[in-house]
């Protein structure tokens, strides 16, 4: 019986001694860790934090949508750690030797810096060194019909000799965002876009000038001490949207109705950095618009993209208010013809070397493809995205209204003359992108009778879906 006690008393001193060890949390090296800018997925589950996309980077994991024949994936951008203690943000990392992505697809497509590398099987490890910088790194899985989400567990960096790099990301917090006002229409404009990922998207105010004393607020459920801000200002869905909508110059920035503090930013496309004075606490943030530089066609104001910092900490807002829209449109369009098109993607072939894509999700972004080829040099591509909203929907018509971009590459290559020429060969490029509402754009998306295929077609108005005979 003496020889138990002492067991359990020999047991219980280890157990002591071990136990604060066990209880602390890693240490982050941040002098030698990989830090996100930011990070946005064409769609996530819901379920709130369950699957948000930060995951990849801590417990849990990343899942889209369910959704058929769509591709859905997570897009990562790159900050340089050396420009921390500068107002101007640089991107990009060269740190990076391998990386292992963790997923449940047998494979899925890897794209660095915008250009598609090669299919790869999930936990492959993927050697990046030369490579060179990364700016951005995109994973897409094309979903099937018997497995049609796409769910990322992690994403692991290493350096050259095996080590696996700390990830400095945006982190999630609980909470609400709102603003003074919102321009209509209101659901394409939400306050919760800066937060998003999506530079694309943004919050816009509502007032009928140019919106100084407007107020963006960020409502945390728990305290949180800031030092300063990254933000993206304007509207940068593209360079024709930042010059013709208004911009910020000016905040005063307060904490809980504190003294405010006033701020400067520069009118220029990409983030930038503001430190604070001093540091801030507290639950309730606001930004409130000082100065403008006016847009050349609309005087709407822009906040494109915010990430909240504390020294070498970055945070992110987690509304509920997203989830809570995608939800809306998912239950607006059951039982409509809207049911038949959103989140499965549209693929078809109009003519010999041509493809056409089209894909409208439920947390109401939207993209089209249009690839086609002359066969004797001439490639054209045109890309529309931006967002969309519901005029009208029912069992066999809806009308759909849509707000975005269009672009359009050209690309010609000359195999005439010479072929031992510095000219033969070569490619000459050339793009134009235009706002849909210069140009009063839609998409009408009707079913051709013969093989009761979708198609889209380009014309005036809104986009009108018809439903199948």
């Amino acid at each position: 019986m003496q020889n138990v006690k002492r067991y359990f008393l020999i047991l219980f001193i280890i157990l002591i001694g071990i136990a604060p060890t066990a209880c602390k949390e890693k240490k982050v090296d941040y002098a030698n860790a990989i830090y996100i800018e930011k990070m946005e997925a064409t769609s996530t589950e819901f379920g709130g934090q369950k699957y948000k996309v930060q995951n990849i980077f801590t417990k849990g994991s990343w899942r889209s949508l369910s959704m058929k024949n769509a591709s859905e994936g997570v897009q990562i951008y790159f900050l340089n750690e050396t420009s921390l203690g500068n107002s101007a943000v640089l991107l990009g990392t060269n740190k990076i030797a391998s990386i292992v992505v963790e997923c449940n697809q047998e494979s899925y497509s890897f794209y660095l810096n915008g250009s598609r590398t090669s299919s790869r099987k999930c936990g492959e490890k993927i050697e990046t060194k030369s490579y060179g910088t990364m700016n951005t790194l995109f994973f897409q899985a094309t979903l099937k019909e018997e497995n049609n989400f796409f769910e990322i567990e992690s994403v692991q960096f290493f350096s050259e000799n095996g080590q696996q790099y700390s990830v400095i990301y945006p982190e999630p917090l609980e909470g609400k965002v709102e603003a003074t006002s919102i321009l209509t229409p209101a659901e394409a404009y939400q306050p919760s876009y800066v937060f998003d990922g999506r530079t694309g998207f943004g919050w816009v105010e509502g007032k009928k000038d140019a919106g100084e004393g407007e107020t963006l607020s960020i409502l945390l459920q728990k305290e949180l001490t800031i030092d300063g801000f990254e933000i993206y200002t304007g509207y940068q869905r593209s360079l024709s949207h930042f010059e013709k909508n208004s911009a910020p110059t000016k905040f005063a920035v307060s904490m809980d109705g504190g003294q405010p503090v006033i701020t400067e930013v520069s009118s220029s496309m990409g983030s930038q950095r503001v430190r604070l004075p001093s540091p801030m606490k507290g639950k309730n943030l606001a930004f409130t618009i000082k100065g403008v530089r006016k847009g050349s066609m609309w005087q709407d104001t822009v906040i494109s993209e915010l990430t909240l910092l504390n020294g070498p900490q970055r945070y992110t807002i987690i509304d509920k208010k997203f989830e809570e829209m995608t939800r809306d449109t998912i239950n607006k369009i059951k039982g409509t013809v809207l049911a038949q098109v959103v989140g499965n993607q549209l693929t078809w072939y109009p003519v010999e070397l041509s493809t056409e894509t089209f894909l409208l999700r439920p947390n109401g972004s939207f993209v089209m493809f249009i690839e086609s080829s002359d066969g004797e040099g001439t490639k054209k591509e045109r890309i529309l995205d931006g967002n969309w909203l519901i005029k009208s929907s029912g069992a066999e018509n809806a009308v759909i209204e849509i707000f975005g971009r269009d672009k359009q590459i050209e690309e010609f290559t000359s195999y005439d003359g010479d072929p031992y020429s510095d000219d033969w060969g070569k490619t000459e490029k050339t793009s134009q992108e235009v706002i849909f509402s210069e140009k009063n754009l839609s998409l009408d998306l009707i079913y051709a009778e013969d093989t009761k295929a979708p198609r889209v077609e380009i014309k005036s108005g809104r986009i009108n879906l018809v439903s199948p005979l």
